[in-house]
């Protein structure tokens, strides 16, 4: 059977879309089921410096709160001067602080609550991950307020 070219290109031309139409479904398939967000498929996790261990935590859309309960593993009593919560948007995190802790002793740990987060805005609903950036610094009872110690700790959690 002889054919002509104009058949022989058609059919070419047919195979290949049928290829680039099951690509198509593939990807939208992809995209619907979430793989392309790599971000909600991490794991929970707080990390912070050995002088300053994370506990728990939580971030609640209902209350509009972050909790983190922090332990003093710095081997002395501290004092702590300062507390900022971060987020890696470009829309701030903007919540209350709670009062920095004082004469935190040894071993101890201490409940923080940042209240009336702007969560909505961003971008922060049930279910979506954050990922979170708190800086504190403090002094040793020791040493007093000439030598205070920045550290910073990274939170990754899904909003309840």
């Amino acid at each position: 059977m002889k054919r002509n070219r104009g058949q022989a290109a058609l059919e070419f031309l047919m195979t290949y879309s049928w290829a680039l139409i099951m690509v198509l479904i593939l990807i939208a398939a992809i995209y619907y089921f979430g793989v392309t967000k790599p971000k909600d498929l991490l794991p929970n996790r707080c990390l912070f410096s050995p002088e300053i261990e994370c506990l728990s935590y939580s971030l609640s859309s209902a209350d509009n709160a972050f909790r983190l309960k922090l332990k003093n593993n710095a081997g002395d009593m501290i004092t702590v001067t300062a507390i900022n919560l971060n987020n890696e948007g470009s829309t701030s995190l903007a919540c209350t602080k709670p009062s920095n802790p004082t004469n935190w002793v040894h071993g101890g740990s201490q409940d923080l609550v940042f209240t009336n987060c702007n969560l909505g805005s961003t971008g922060f609903n049930p279910g979506k991950t954050a990922k979170l950036f708190i800086n504190l610094s403090f002094y040793p009872f020791k040493g007093g307020p000439s030598y205070v110690r920045n550290v910073q700790g990274e939170i990754i959690t899904k909003v309840s």
